[in-house]
């Protein structure tokens, strides 16, 4: 199975193409690895926020 996120640098939200699924999942919500990488979650709203903090 393959696995691709598309994130919108904007917005942090994503889209998940996980074989031919395709899911949307919001910047506050959590991305799961799936099959490709079992147990990696994370919240890129968590990852935009360290971001904006790092660069003010």
């Amino acid at each position: 199975m393959q696995l691709l996120w598309y994130v919108d640098p904007e917005t942090g939200n994503t889209t998940d193409y996980q074989g031919d699924r395709v899911t949307r999942v919001p910047a506050h919500e959590t991305l799961d690895g799936g099959e490709v990488v079992p147990g990696f979650r994370i919240r890129l709203r968590d990852v935009l926020n360290e971001l904006d903090e790092e660069t003010q």
